[in-house]
Formats: structure tokens, C-alpha cells, sequence
């Protein structure tokens, strides 16, 4: 994964939201049908359990997480899909989140 700066003001052109997404034990790969350049992840307000992100090795207990979420949390980064995934994954399962990203 590519974590990089845009030069302000950043113009985003395109929105792509995917609106809620459930996740659960096993780990899932954060997709767009575009590049994007920042993405918004918001963990749903109503989980119970804490959403881990990282890469392809993430697990439900945490290990290889670079970041958690609880619920109600929200992270914003500048993000390069093409060379890395980012994955998602539960605490306990049917867990959402809710996606959003520009390009």
C-alpha cells in the first residue's frame, strides 16, 4: 500500500460510494471501479465489534492491522489501489462498514 499526500487545494472528479458494506471474521479486500485517490471508510454506528485494517494478512484478532475502527469511526486517506489492496475484517461477524472514494 502507497500512503502520499495530495497537493492542496485536492479537486476531487468523481465520487464513487458503495453504501454498506458487511464484513465479518475473514478478511476482505477494499474495492472501486476506478483509481481513487482518498478514500472514507466509516464503521457502522450499530456494530459491536472493532473492524481491523491492513493488508491481505490482517486478522480478527488484529495482528498486521495498521488501524482499528469502533463503531461510529470514520478514516480518511490518500490512497493508491493499484499498488497494494487494503482489506477489512471483523472482530465477530456481520459487522458493516460504509465506503466512499474520489478520483
Amino acid at each position: 500500500m502507497q500512503i502520499s499526500s495530495q497537493p492542496y487545494p485536492y479537486s476531487a472528479k468523481t465520487l464513487q460510494g458503495y453504501g454498506k458494506i458487511v464484513v465479518g471474521v475473514t478478511a476482505i479486500p477494499v474495492n472501486f471501479s476506478s483509481t481513487v485517490k482518498n478514500i472514507t471508510i466509516s464503521a457502522d454506528k450499530d456494530n459491536t465489534g472493532i473492524l481491523y485494517v491492513g493488508n491481505s494478512t490482517v486478522t480478527s484478532a488484529g495482528a498486521n492491522a495498521f488501524t482499528y475502527l469502533g463503531p461510529g469511526d470514520v478514516m480518511s486517506l490518500d490512497y493508491d489501489d493499484i499498488t497494494s489492496k487494503l482489506y477489512i475484517v471483523s472482530t465477530v461477524a456481520a459487522q458493516a462498514f460504509w465506503l466512499g472514494g474520489l478520483s
